[in-house]
């Protein structure tokens, strides 16, 4: 495995990883030739600027995926005051056979058009951003929102009192509730209560839904005293509940967990000394598809892949297509409330 980056990278990034052997040069600043594999595949993080950490992460997980992909080349760019027409420049005739990033769903359109006729898998959970050139990877609040809803329904749970703040982020997750809500056949003025706070106690936020005649309760804050709560359903986002377990015990969320997660964790703590976010974990799935397709000779679209968030398929009509279970966290573990089938 071989990379090319720009500059201000910083050397805890290069973690030694399984069986690669990272010295302190292992990135180097100038290359002065490529590499002669067949394969290769760009990624493009923050390597410099506030984000940094963001993309040490990712090019930490995707150092693990890549650890035996040797007839594979890896090139990294920094996507911080990236300068497009040196970029241009340098890749203007290289092939690669994926893209993975930006991280950011604003940055997208300017590598699109840069690298027209490569799949760019973007680790933005952003899907306006799908079309048949971009993928959005992120875990997409549609994804979870859509089994949360389908799930009320199932449960004949009447509907929904959807309790959040006032501001951009639950505005958004509200118009998504209401949509989903109202595709599956609920009715948007009888079966949905909506109450906005700018700030709440947990007594208050408590007593609200008490005595609300809706069963189903979904929130984005932990503001609930669950204990006290005996005939509801709460609901929530799993980037919520996974970022903060101890405060989300008994609230349930769409996600999906497996052997393949516990073990990549396992493997990114004990190579980088820290723990890998979402976004890692999403990374590393993405990459480990891609170099499978690459290996095996087999369609990178329509093939499903089993990943450490669970089975996935990446389709160029709906993006991400993940396979999604019913958690919540009982003792700060995360507990599957649906059987296995």
């Amino acid at each position: 495995m071989s990379c090319s980056v720009n500059k201000n990278i910083p050397e805890q990034v290069v973690t030694p990883a399984k069986k690669h052997i990272i010295k302190k040069n292992y990135f180097e600043e100038n290359l002065k030739q490529w590499n002669k594999a067949r394969n290769s595949v760009l990624i493009l993080v923050p390597m410099s600027g506030e984000n940094v950490a963001i993309g040490r992460g990712i090019i930490n997980a995707c150092l693990l995926s890549a650890n035996d992909a040797s007839d594979i080349d890896f090139y990294v760019e920094n996507t911080h005051d990236v300068d497009m027409s040196k970029l241009y420049e340098k890749f203007k005739e290289h092939n690669f056979d994926a893209i993975i990033g930006p991280v950011f769903y604003n940055e997208v359109g300017k590598y699109e058009a840069l690298f027209r006729h490569t799949p760019i898998f973007s680790l933005s959970n952003n899907i306006s951003i799908n079309n048949q050139h971009v993928i959005a990877c992120g875990l997409s609040p549609q994804e979870e929102i859509k089994k949360i809803c389908l799930t009320i329904k199932a449960s004949k749970l009447s509907g929904v009192l959807l309790l959040v703040p006032e501001n951009s982020y639950a505005n958004k997750i509200v118009q998504l509730m209401r949509q989903q809500l109202v595709k599956i056949g609920f009715n948007e003025e009888n079966d949905v209560d909506i109450i906005r706070y700018k700030s709440i106690t947990k007594d208050d936020a408590t007593r609200i839904v008490q005595t609300s005649n809706r069963r189903a309760v979904f929130v984005v804050d932990p503001i609930l005293n669950i204990d006290e709560i005996d005939d509801k359903f709460v609901f929530t986002l799993s980037s919520s509940v996974l970022n903060n377990r101890e405060n989300w015990n008994g609230v349930i969320f769409a996600f999906d967990d497996n052997l393949n997660r516990k073990k990549m964790v396992n493997l990114y703590t004990s190579n980088f000394k820290s723990t890998p976010t979402i976004i890692d974990i999403v990374a590393y799935d993405i990459l480990n598809a891609i170099i499978s397709s690459i290996k095996n000779h087999t369609a990178l679209f329509g093939t499903k892949f089993s990943g450490c968030l669970g089975n996935f398929e990446i389709t160029k009509k709906n993006g991400i297509v993940r396979d999604l279970n019913l958690y919540k966290i009982e003792s700060d573990e995360l507990v599957r409330l649906e059987k296995e089938e």
